[in-house]
């Protein structure tokens, strides 16, 4: 009779409950790639099957039981190197990150990969290009997260063929998902670099632009320091003369002023003598007063003697 084979497994050889569960989860398994597309030839060449995505969801429960563990040791791993620390604090928290590489975790062992798969992985290395992670860091990240998963397949697979099966599909998952990130992370370089081009060639024409101009601009400054050159000889002239003019008006000035000061020195003078002429008026007026009063008397008097000589010659 002849034996049927399902992947590595004989039928006649199951015996494992690792074994038995792989079977069972064939069914639930996508793997979605186009024919000759980078993804297609990504996964032959690490030689990825929907039988190890079987066997992850087959050990997925093992997983689950100490993702706790898993996601605290590699935090705590993370913790020793202060570069990634400042990295997390500047940028997120690491409950929140603890949260996220959880689910993570989960999603490579639910058995499926697709579109989907591919995109959040996209989404990976764009969040680690912007925060400014390193590859080397992510690789490093990734080792002792391997380390961990293999720990809890030694607890819990006894058989060493299952073992290595198992860990087999894991690496070939993690291999995947680096290849994904890193090829992610390569065009986001790639894209500040075309960026970064982009920016020297219009600095580069704006510096040529500008060099124009200045050699323009130094061209014109230089026809008019010639024009300035022959209009100071006018300028000194005019400058001359306007000293000499000056030193003119100065003098005239000077003699103008002492003939102000003569003028208000004689309209003092004559302001003084009007005054003294108002005393004198005044005094004339006083003595006027007292003519008048004589004439007045002498006039009683002359008429008074008149009047005598009348009455006399009666």
């Amino acid at each position: 009779m002849k034996t049927k084979v399902i992947g590595y497994f004989r039928k006649e050889e199951i015996k494992s409950p690792l074994q038995e569960h792989v079977i069972n989860e064939m069914k639930h398994v996508v793997m979605e790639r186009d024919p000759g597309s980078s993804l297609d030839k990504q996964l032959k060449m690490i030689s990825m099957t929907t039988e190890d995505l079987a066997v992850l969801r087959a050990v997925q429960p093992f997983v689950a039981n100490h993702i706790e563990e898993v996601v605290t040791g590699f935090y705590s791993t993370i913790a020793h190197v202060p570069q990634l620390s400042e990295i997390i604090e500047r940028n997120s928290s690491v409950e929140r990150l603890r949260t996220t590489l959880e689910r993570h975790i989960r999603e490579m062992f639910n058995g499926k990969i697709n579109r989907a798969f591919v995109e959040q992985r996209k989404l990976i290395a764009h969040i680690h290009f912007r925060i400014g992670l390193e590859p080397k860091w992510y690789i490093s990240a990734f080792q002792d997260l391997q380390l961990s998963l293999l720990s809890i397949l030694d607890e819990h697979l006894e058989e060493k063929k299952d073992f290595y099966r198992a860990t087999a599909a894991i690496t070939k998952m993690l291999n995947l998902e680096q290849q994904l990130v890193l090829e992610a992370f390569s065009v986001e370089e790639e894209k500040a670099r075309i960026k970064i081009e982009e920016q020297k060639a219009s600095v580069k024409q704006t510096v040529n632009s500008s060099s124009d101009e200045l050699a323009a601009i130094a061209q014109e400054a230089s026809a008019a320091i010639e024009q300035l050159a022959v209009q100071s000889g006018d300028v000194v002239e005019h400058a001359q003369s306007s000293v000499e003019y000056a030193a003119l008006v100065s003098e005239k000035s000077k003699k103008g002023k002492e003939k102000i000061e003569l003028h208000l020195s004689s309209v003092q003078q004559i302001k003084q003598k009007m005054n003294e002429i108002s005393k004198e008026i005044l005094l004339l007026k006083e003595d006027s007063g007292h003519i008048i009063e004589i004439v007045e008397l002498v006039k009683g008097i002359a008429e008074q003697t008149n009047l005598l000589a009348l009455n006399g010659g009666y």
